[in-house]
């Protein structure tokens, strides 16, 4: 057996032993109706299964920026231990941060920003940055992209971050709108500390980062509608930074 996200053969292993994704043989499927695909089957892990398979990919971020100290979640995207994030994550005032701690895996590591979007590179998709860790836990796996073009409104989703900056942890919901200003809507429960995290469709792909909550006109925010950028951003600004992440 190949691995889903890199092609590397497998044979028994349980996780690939190039990009760190596990292997598929290990995720249980639910069949879902099959009268509208000419008979064949439709195969989806379930929530429990991709969180399992993708929890030591999420990185929970805290940063002291002065005498601030901010929360975040960030995702891994290959061995050598760069990451997505947001800027806004990593920077406050228009200063970048001074300390940078990521947990991944159960470990503790320091980290630094190698790369900021800017708004002339990604318009209003500029809130990402890239961070590398110092070290990779052996314990962490890299998550795999998908492709943010193919996303459909309706479509099921889950979105893993440190909320509140008490740990991670997953909710769920649909993508609400796929092209709400260039970014996705969708209506899963996400708190302060979820900024920069993954949200991943329900074959276990990242599609987005989760950037914010919606806010109305006085500032408040609004229930059931939050932001993300589609992941062909993130693929951007790691594609300009010469740095490699799995995809399918």
């Amino acid at each position: 057996m190949k691995c889903s996200c890199c092609g590397e053969e497998l044979g028994e292993q349980s996780v690939c032993p190039t990009c760190g994704t596990p292997n598929v043989k290990t995720m249980s499927v639910r069949v879902l109706d099959t009268s509208s695909t000419g008979g064949n089957v439709i195969k989806q892990m379930s929530g429990a299964d991709l969180f399992e398979n993708n929890k030591n990919g999420v990185l929970e971020i805290g940063v002291k920026v002065g005498g601030s100290r901010v929360c975040g979640s960030g995702y891994l995207v290959n061995r050598q231990g760069y990451c997505i994030t947001n800027s806004h994550v990593v920077i406050n005032d228009g200063k970048l941060c001074d300390v940078c701690v990521g947990i991944i895996a159960g470990e503790e590591v320091p980290a630094r920003v190698v790369a900021v979007g800017t708004t002339d590179e990604f318009c209003s998709n500029s809130d990402l940055a890239i961070i590398r860790l110092n070290s990779v836990p052996v314990g962490a796996t890299p998550v795999c992209f998908g492709d943010s073009d193919r996303v459909r409104t309706g479509e099921g989703i889950y979105i893993i971050g440190n909320s509140l900056g008490e740990g991670t942890c997953m909710t769920a919901g649909i993508i609400s709108d796929n092209n709400r200003e260039g970014m996705f809507m969708y209506d899963g429960a996400t708190n302060g500390g979820n900024s920069g995290g993954p949200v991943f469709n329900g074959d276990g792909l990242v599609i987005a980062t989760h950037v914010r909550g919606h806010l109305d006109a006085r500032g408040n925010k609004v229930q059931g509608m939050n932001g993300g950028i589609p992941c062909k951003y993130a693929k951007l600004i790691l594609d300009k930074a010469g740095i490699v992440y799995n995809t399918k």
